[in-house]
């Protein structure tokens, strides 16, 4: 059984013998940690603006690299809380192993009672949407205040927040360098519950909705074989929507300029209760890995080798047999930083 998260850290405030005026001071400096000092731990904050408010979780990592610190931001599943998302899909532990900070956006559920992201009603509001706009703003507040770097800020999502998080994909191009679908559908499959739309037809959405700002995404995709979910939202087009997207974009033409052929596929076979997985990669003209696809078999509609929630022996919102998909989706996506220019590759 996966360990259970790290209890919140809190730091110490000592009690000194000074004036009043310095105890305050002393005081306010410790509970409201600077962009390059804050301390390792999670704590909760709220992003305000004229688009409502979020309550957000953030992971500040005991490794420290020198330079700003990549971010990932993780969109939870409906009816979770960022607190659930952090136990379930274990990214904080990601976050520590590679100096990243995590951030967990949270719904308000006096905008959606079940907490699920509005995924659908934010790919026909755009960029200026109330959801993209506040999950944005969130992102970049975190980035600001606790020194991230706005080369290497990443997005991922399980369930509904896999659709919110490839409709920020596409939307925040600009902002997000990368991102990953856990159990996700295609840009524009309204509802996420399945649809004939092809992979092309949900290309061509998405670079009209990513406007000015389009440019070439990579795509980290995973989904359970024993999902009936990912089955019905069609995760297995992700890919194939994301590669047709980039083939527009490589020479704005869609022409078959990138290849839809996997560059390399490989089958993984650990000893049970471990599940067994096949892994495809995906490559530009240049070389560079713009997608991966896993498909793990065995696996239900859960977070891939997550740990249980809650302190429950088992979660069934949690699957510890799973591949190491979060670190491996941080292995996609450390391969990646924000080009300079829009339309040149994003590998570092």
């Amino acid at each position: 059984m996966a360990r259970a998260a790290p209890p919140p850290y809190r730091r110490p405030v000592m009690l000194l013998r000074l004036r009043p005026l310095l105890v305050l001071l002393l005081l306010a400096g410790a509970l409201l940690p600077g962009p390059a000092g804050a301390a390792p731990g999670s704590g909760r904050y709220t992003y305000s603006s004229g688009q409502g408010t979020l309550d957000y979780l953030v992971h500040v990592p005991g490794r420290r690299a020198p330079g700003p610190r990549p971010v990932v931001v993780v969109l939870h599943g409906g009816g979770e809380t960022a607190d659930t998302a952090a136990t379930r899909s274990r990214w904080n532990r990601v976050g520590d192993a590679f100096g990243a900070l995590v951030v967990y956006p949270e719904q308000n559920p006096d905008h959606d009672e079940g907490r699920a992201w509005d995924w659908a009603g934010s790919a026909a509001e755009g960029r200026t949407g109330r959801e993209p706009a506040l999950i944005a703003g969130v992102t970049r507040t975190a980035v600001a205040r606790w020194g991230g770097d706005p080369r290497r800020v990443y997005v991922v999502g399980m369930s509904a927040g896999a659709g919110m998080a490839g409709v920020m994909a596409v939307l925040y191009p600009d902002l997000y360098t990368a991102v990953g679908l856990y159990a996700g559908c295609p840009f524009d499959f309204v509802t996420c519950a399945g649809s004939s739309t092809d992979a092309d037809t949900s290309a061509a959405a998405a670079v009209r909705a990513m406007g000015s700002y389009a440019r070439i995404v990579p795509v980290f995709n995973a989904y359970g074989g024993a999902d009936p979910i990912a089955r019905g939202t069609r995760a297995d087009l992700v890919v194939p929507s994301w590669l047709a997207v980039a083939d527009r974009l490589d020479d704005g033409t869609d022409d078959g300029s990138m290849s839809r052929s996997a560059a390399s596929s490989r089958t993984e076979t650990p000893l049970p209760p471990e599940h067994p997985y096949q892994v495809s990669t995906f490559v530009d003209r240049s070389g560079c890995p713009i997608a991966e696809d896993w498909l793990v078999h065995g696996m239900a509609h859960a977070w891939p080798h997550g740990s249980p929630g809650n302190g429950q022996p088992v979660d069934p919102v949690s699957d510890p047999y799973a591949p190491d998909v979060p670190t491996a989706t941080y292995l996609f996506f450390q391969q990646h930083q924000m080009p300079a220019q829009p339309r040149r590759s994003t590998c570092r």
